[in-house]
């Protein structure tokens, strides 16, 4: 969307929703994903980062 698009819709009190879940864009954003999160989990754990 434009941003000339977004202030149209703000003035009339709509809204939009902004996806941060890439895993269902492609199976490389997935994938990627899944180290992250494997990675948060174990670091979070260990202590490691």
């Amino acid at each position: 969307m434009t941003d000339e698009m977004i202030l149209a819709m703000a003035k009339k009190g709509g809204v939009i929703q902004i996806n941060f879940g890439c895993e269902i864009l492609s199976h490389k954003s997935a994938d990627a994903s899944k180290r992250l999160n494997f990675t948060a989990r174990y670091s979070r754990y260990s202590g490691k980062i």
